[in-house]
């Protein structure tokens, strides 16, 4: 029995892993058979199953990988057995379940951090080496924290958060992940192509034990269609930090890398920013709007820039000019949309996953509405309180209408229809007349909606 048996860490993760109830599929040759998901199991009981294992136990199923039951069994026995019969030491008052890893860990006393010190680093000890994050190398950002010249800088507040956490812990793939991504293809029917995308990738991310991770992708396809909308919400549906800036906008690479400071006005990059402000276990999802209208002259064009961060190995040594400083940008989630992608450069585009989005037809025209809608009252609670949930006919005429104009469109139309709104009145309805007064206010085309196919009568 080797000295790996013994391990108390391990017997307490497969304890974990051996009580989720497994899975029963039936095989190519119809033969039924039990098994125990690996999604289900924190690295070293991965590693520990896969070195006993023969590949007659293991077996590709629907949702990943799985172990035969008898196997797990066998394990789990052959693991009590090794169980030291000595009275194992009381558990102190402050023992927790880490659902994370799902293990048993002691920890200290909680206290109240103080205003200046929330979100700092927490010791690398506690993060397992897969989910570690070395953002930048401490002593350089402290050596440049020591020869800050304005210390209420922005400059300044960066490198402090960058001294405070210069470890992270990455986030894991979590199972309710692909129910809320299932929820998110049902409000965003048109985008299922990237949504398939990303919950393929993920499910590999969570079958091995791998932290939360996804590869540069382009959305490509018609203005107005929700490209923009639909990267902030799969940003919350993974619970990553979402940042959106405008490439059309964007007219030198300095936005992205940092000024340097030798200019006046010299500031840290979009990278620089988005880690600093990340709150730990979370990673950035950064949104670059329009990337077929990158300005492409002058002597710092934005894409030169981008090139590096697309690149995992060059993205672990990204250069910020105003901080002066390595950074570990490998972990960022990047995400791009364009209009026209004959207008975007081939460097760039082989290092992106090019999806193309097409316009939602009028079959998917209400799932649309009902999301916008939905964005709507979830950013104004209010609505809900005043108004009834829009009818079918009245997200049947909405329908019509492109997805960016609705948007803009509908907060206006429970205007119209909250004109004679009291506090004594009930819950009122936004009626189809509502609807035909903003549309002719703004002369919105109610029949046919811009880009999108004709309704059906």
């Amino acid at each position: 029995m080797s000295e790996r048996h013994h391990d108390p860490k391990l017997r307490a993760d497969f304890s974990a892993f051996a009580g989720v109830a497994p899975a029963t599929v039936r095989l190519a040759d119809r033969t039924v058979r039990v098994v125990y998901r690996l999604s289900h199991a924190t690295p070293r009981v991965i590693d520990y199953v896969l070195s006993e294992m023969t590949p007659q136990d293991l077996y590709v199923i629907e949702y990943g990988v799985g172990i035969d039951s008898t196997l797990v069994s066998r394990l789990s026995r052959l693991l009590e057995s090794s169980k030291p019969t000595a009275k194992p030491e009381a558990k102190s008052e402050y023992a927790a379940f880490d659902e994370d890893s799902t293990t048993i860990r002691e920890e200290p006393p909680p206290r109240v951090p103080a205003a200046s010190s929330i979100g700092a680093s927490i010791s690398t000890k506690e993060i397992p080496e897969e989910l570690r994050w070395v953002v930048c190398n401490r002593s350089e950002a402290k050596a440049r924290q020591d020869d800050v010249k304005q210390p209420g800088g922005q400059r300044a507040r960066i490198l402090e958060r960058l001294v405070e956490r210069s470890v992270r812990r990455l986030p894991k793939v979590l199972p309710k992940y692909f129910v809320a991504l299932e929820q998110l293809a049902r409000n965003f029917p048109n985008f299922r192509p990237v949504i398939d995308e990303v919950s393929t990738h993920l499910r590999f991310r969570l079958a091995t034990g791998m932290p939360l991770e996804l590869p540069p992708i382009l959305m490509s396809g018609p203005p107005g269609i929700g490209k923009t909308e639909f990267a902030r919400r799969l940003a919350g549906t993974l619970e990553l930090y979402f940042e959106l800036r405008s490439l059309a906008e964007m007219t030198a690479s300095f936005v992205i890398t940092g000024s340097n400071r030798s200019w006046g006005g010299a500031a840290p990059g979009l990278v620089a920013k988005a880690i600093s402000e990340l709150p730990n276990n979370s990673l950035p999802l950064i949104l670059l709007d329009e990337l077929d209208k990158v300005h492409l002259h002058g002597n710092h064009p934005p894409d030169a820039a981008l090139l590096g961060l697309l690149e995992p190995k060059t993205a672990e040594r990204f250069h910020d000019e105003c901080l002066d400083m390595t950074l570990n940008a490998r972990p960022i989630v990047w995400m791009f949309t364009c209009n026209d992608i004959m207008r975007v450069q081939g460097p760039l585009l082989s290092r992106l996953r090019v999806i193309e989005i097409e316009a939602p037809t009028a079959e998917q025209m209400p799932a649309v509405v009902r999301s916008i809608d939905f964005g709507i009252r979830e950013s104004n609670p209010a609505i809900a309180k005043l108004f009834h949930p829009l009818s079918n006919e009245v997200v049947g005429r909405l329908g019509r209408v492109n997805p960016r104009q609705l948007a803009r469109l509908l907060p206006a139309i429970y205007g119209a229809a909250a004109t004679k709104l009291t506090a004594r009145t009930s819950k009122r309805r936004v009626l189809l007349w509502h609807i035909d007064k903003i549309l002719l206010q703004r002369r919105v085309n109610r029949s046919v909606a811009f880009g999108f196919a004709p309704a059906n009568p």
